[in-house]
């Protein structure tokens, strides 16, 4: 049996917490998952704890910045056991798994990226400390790393730079394709149960409503459209800390009868079969599940220019600058908009591109049999 200690899930649900929560969904064969969060929760903890696995805390490295190391050393000691240790990240400002990882286990590290750039939520004094702390741990993370995971080329190079690219072993973040495509029944189930007319067109905002997703540009971009095309609304779904933000910009642009707040959801599929549009206008991504998820689904997607190329498995996702105004935005969803589109097979591009979670799932478990290596 393979053990593996997955490090890096938070108490939040976002693309690595649902990339292993699919992940698992289904056994891996020979293998035993184990979980290190940070913070006193872990999203899908009682799912993981249902599948078998242990869950284990630490405090997050801001929390307790001068004991951190040696939490990780004395946790890395007592649990030094596993055959994988693989932590999720979107920097090398954090070092310490890699590390003392190599010092006080046997275990084969594993750190795969899930980014393109330091998420700045936490401020721009922490941000900029964390860009410091990126540049003089670098040489740490990938020195003591043994598998160099990333969710797409542009995540990969940005994180272990262009030199390591001949040993980047790409995971597609997999989504499950069943649930994902398009529903008629879903599409009439929804629209009557959220009161929107077949006539209208839906717009959608899934995710965290964080800077990094950009989320009031969107609105701007929606507000645009709505200007010239009144018989539209958007479903706005998640929280997060700009959700006050996005409330005001509603209330300050008179848009409350066309923007409905949904909240955290868990009818995300069925929703996208409700919509028609989805805008992602992110500052930065590594390879983001929901795009992909709308595609499957048929989704028209409007996608800033900052996301990874590899997004775009149907002919209906564009990509815009986030640095052009919303008109141009509208402009070119307007253009689009008359384009024929087949939702119920553009499922079919998700498998063809192998995003199903299942081929995931089976490459996964070669990756960590040793059937696949670096590069």
């Amino acid at each position: 049996m393979v053990k593996v200690l997955i490090v890096g899930l938070s108490e939040e649900v976002g693309g690595i917490e649902n990339l292993f929560y699919n992940l698992l969904k289904k056994p891996i064969k020979d293998c035993k998952f184990d979980f290190l969060a940070f913070g006193q929760k872990c999203a899908y903890e009682d799912f993981f704890r249902d599948i078998g696995s242990k869950i284990f805390y630490m405090p997050t490295r801001k929390s307790c910045p001068f004991k951190f190391n040696s939490l990780v050393k004395k946790f890395l000691i007592n649990h030094n056991d596993y055959d994988y240790i693989w932590f999720n990240t979107a920097s090398t400002s954090m070092y310490q798994f890699q590390y003392f990882g190599k010092k006080y286990t046997k275990s084969k590290i594993i750190t795969h990226s899930h980014g393109t750039s330091i998420d700045r939520n936490n401020g721009k004094f922490l941000f900029a400390v964390n860009k410091v702390l990126e540049i003089i741990n670098k040489q740490k993370v990938v020195k003591n790393t043994d598998l160099f995971l990333c969710c797409s080329l542009a995540s990969g190079k940005a994180l272990y730079g262009n030199k390591y690219t001949d040993k980047l072993i790409m995971v597609k973040n997999g989504i499950d394709v069943r649930k994902f495509k398009f529903s008629a029944i879903n599409r009439m189930k929804k629209r009557s149960e959220l009161q929107i007319d077949d006539s209208k067109t839906v717009f959608t905002l899934i995710g965290r409503l964080s800077p990094q997703k950009n989320p009031l540009k969107a609105m701007e971009i929606f507000a645009e459209y709505y200007n010239k095309n009144n018989n539209s609304i958007l479903l706005v779904v998640g929280d997060g800390d700009l959700k006050q933000d996005v409330i005001n910009y509603i209330n300050n642009n008179n848009l409350n009868s066309c923007v409905k707040m949904l909240g955290f959801r868990d009818d995300v599929s069925e929703l996208m079969s409700c919509a028609d549009i989805l805008l992602m206008p992110s500052l930065f991504e590594g390879l983001p599940l929901t795009a992909i998820e709308a595609e499957c689904n048929g989704l028209k997607c409007y996608l800033s220019e900052n996301i990874t190329i590899e997004t775009k498995i149907i002919p209906q996702c564009h990509f815009v600058s986030i640095k052009d105004k919303s008109e141009k935005w509208v402009r070119i969803i307007l253009q689009k908009d008359c384009l024929n589109l087949e939702r119920e097979n553009c499922y079919k591009a998700v498998l063809k591109n192998q995003y199903s979670i299942d081929d995931t799932r089976e490459y996964v478990r070669k990756i960590l049999i040793g059937e696949i290596s670096n590069g």
